[in-house]
């Protein structure tokens, strides 16, 4: 099962979860998964944070695959000129 780290400033919407496995294929399914157990955190993450999958971060990450063995982070966004 996949590893999803949260950051601190996302733990109030996992109630305290930081870290925690998702039996899921797909980031699609993450956002599902996670949204049937933390009502309105999808909200929260699409386009307001970063998210990195096996390491790479992600602009797009909505058809990214995820593996059993996968680390998926959301991170703070970085935004710049």
């Amino acid at each position: 099962m996949a590893q999803v780290f949260f950051p601190d400033h996302l733990a109030h919407l996992t109630h305290g979860t930081r870290k925690l496995v998702a039996d899921v294929a797909s980031f699609r399914e993450l956002l599902a998964w996670l949204e049937a157990r933390y009502p309105g955190i999808g909200d929260a993450l699409v386009g307001k944070v970063a998210v990195a999958i096996d390491g790479d971060i992600i602009h797009d990450p909505f058809l990214d695959p995820i593996g059993s063995h996968s680390e998926v982070h959301f991170l703070h966004r970085i935004e710049g000129g």
